[in-house]
């Protein structure tokens, strides 16, 4: 055998260690890819997981069977790994994927994801995985089982720290993903060249890896195009001459393959919700230089043409969201961004706002889970001044005939005293809801008015005295 020698052990061990690092930049790249179409939520990443660590345990199964030929069944699953990986993860294969499946499946996110996870993922990380026991087998077979064992595992998992620690802050973000799932694709074919010499002899084997970079460039237009930009959290696209439903021409900032933000080029207007938030910021609440939090910064098109100078707060959590933005999109923030998650800012800020706007996705129609919880709610309200607002913008349907849809309007109206409900579009089935929810503190009635027990003209009094006395509440709103 070509590794009875110490030199060669050493290389040995060093494709161990690719290859914990690749196991685990794979499975955040998988992440990472899958979010424009599926969404980051618990039970997504879940899913990711298990079927990657199920995989593992088979392929682990299967490559203690093996008797023979261990370095040549390794660098076959090398090479096998490196195209699955340059091919099924690469932003185009994805789109397409998911754009016909979700077509076959009736539009189940939750089908389509597992199509692709057994379809892509599995057979990914079962090849993967049957290289510690078949590694083992190629070991300096004096040491103690227990020994070897030790070893490889220790290997791996530091393989697998690496590739967590690299992938996230240094590769996604400074050469971004196409890049980095070349950089794992090449990885693995030098370990396969490095077990089995012979394969550059092999004419298939050539062609499967003068591929490799060809997947790539059927990966990079998501990054190379100028009006394009991707890192570890978002894909963004900046698209002009866009013409919206109203017959308004402006750009849109897609993220994740989702239309985020868009501008009018004459007024700056943005789509319909924010235009109705703008509505109830400047108009009705009439706010001038106050305090304006917004959870989820978008396009920076909720301040894009206000004149109200009003101190606008921008918490999103990519950091590079304003280089995206800034001169392309927008022309100025009118505020501050600051990079963080929303509820790991509003646990460590103690400011008061008289608005927090709440608008974070992450992808076309879903909230991040931690952000819709009564918990997080419960959080806006505890950072808005005693006349503080807090303003949803939440997908649903408006008709609330669903259970996502009836949950998340009981949950933010359990947080607040008081919340009026805008839905932009009633009769539609998915439609942007626009909740404005007060800070009162009063206590909120359970009382009906029934045919038996109507007190209505009763509290018509108290509520006409409080009208006339000056102190409600946007008096505007009153009939003259």
């Amino acid at each position: 055998m070509l590794y009875n020698e110490t030199m060669n052990q050493y290389l040995l061990l060093t494709i161990i260690l690719i290859e914990g690092f690749v196991s685990i930049a794979t499975e955040i790249i998988t992440i990472r890819q899958l979010l424009p179409v599926v969404g980051n939520s618990v039970m997504v990443t879940s899913f990711i997981i298990g079927i990657f660590l199920l995989a593992l345990a088979y392929g682990y199964k299967r490559g203690g069977k093996y008797q023979k030929d261990f370095a040549a069944i390794l660098a076959r699953n090398f090479i096998g790994a490196s195209l699955l990986l340059a091919f099924g993860l690469s932003s185009n294969f994805i789109t397409i994927f998911f754009k016909y499946t979700l077509h076959l499946v009736n539009g189940n996110d939750l089908s389509a994801l597992v199509a692709y996870l057994i379809l892509i993922t599995a057979p990914l990380a079962y090849l993967l995985g049957q290289t510690l026991p078949l590694a083992m087998n190629l070991i300096n077979n004096s040491e103690r089982a227990s020994s070897i064992g030790g070893k490889v595992l220790h290997l791996s998992t530091l393989g697998s720290f690496l590739g967590s620690i690299l992938t996230t802050i240094l590769f996604m973000n400074y050469l971004g993903v196409a890049w980095t799932i070349l950089l794992n694709s090449f990885l693995l074919i030098i370990a396969g060249l490095i077990l089995n010499p012979k394969i550059a002899k092999n004419e298939v084997a050539i062609f499967s890896i003068m591929l490799i970079p060809g997947f790539y460039f059927i990966n990079a237009p998501v990054t190379e195009d100028p009006a394009s930009y991707s890192n570890a959290y978002s894909n963004y696209r900046i698209i002009d001459n866009f013409t919206s439903s109203e017959g308004k021409v402006g750009k849109i900032l897609a993220i994740n393959n989702s239309a985020s933000s868009f501008l009018e080029y004459e007024t700056l207007a943005g789509v319909k919700y924010i235009e109705v938030i703008k509505d109830i910021i400047n108009n009705h609440l009439q706010l001038k230089k106050s305090d304006i939090l917004v959870l989820g910064a978008g396009g920076f098109s909720l301040s894009a043409n206000d004149n109200s100078d009003n101190n606008y707060i921008y918490v999103d959590i990519d950091p590079d969201l304003p280089k995206v933005a800034l001169g392309k999109f927008v022309t100025e923030i009118k505020g501050k961004f600051i990079a963080a998650d929303a509820r790991s800012y509003l646990r460590k800020d103690s400011q008061k706002y008289a608005v927090i706007v709440s608008d974070a996705f992450s992808s076309k129609t879903a909230i991040p889970s931690h952000l819709t919880t009564l918990e997080y709610f419960k959080t806006v309200a505890a950072h808005l001044k005693q006349s503080g607002v807090a303003i949803f913008n939440v997908i649903l349907d408006p008709r609330l005939a669903d259970p996502y849809s009836q949950k998340i309007d009981n949950t933010i109206r359990a947080a607040f005293s008081g919340c009026m409900v805008i839905p932009v579009k009633y009769g539609a089935p998915v439609s942007n809801v626009v909740y404005v929810c007060n800070k009162l503190e009063h206590k909120r009635q359970t009382a009906l008015y029934t045919d038996n027990l109507n007190k209505v003209n009763i509290d018509l009094i108290g509520y006409n005295a409080l009208i006339n006395s000056g102190t409600a509440t946007n008096k505007s709103a009153t009939n003259p």
